[in-house]
């Protein structure tokens, strides 16, 4: 997280937060390709809507141990992913 690095217990911590998380809303963040981007669009916009979800829970939780900076640098991590798993799934999952 840059300059803004985590100490032992807040990595453990948050963690434990992402893993608490369904796991096909957060494996996209190792840049495993989601399968849900090969189903329809609705089916891709629900699964967009549950991913900012399982985001917006993230942020929360992690609001009680990490510092503002930190969380800032978290939202763009996950806000980023989202962009690349939309990227990678027109690879892995081209419209025909």
């Amino acid at each position: 997280m840059g300059d803004n690095e985590l100490n032992a217990e807040q990595s453990a911590k948050l963690l434990q937060v992402v893993k608490a998380e369904p796991h096909e809303l957060t494996q996209g963040l190792v840049g495993a390709p989601d399968k849900a981007f090969s189903g329809s669009q609705a089916e891709i916009d629900s699964f967009l809507q549950r991913v900012n979800e399982s985001n917006q829970r993230i942020m929360e939780q992690a609001s009680a141990f990490l510092t503002p900076q930190q969380l800032t640098t978290l939202n763009s991590v996950l806000t980023n992913a989202v962009q690349s798993r939309k990227i990678q799934s027109a690879a892995f999952f081209p419209k025909q």
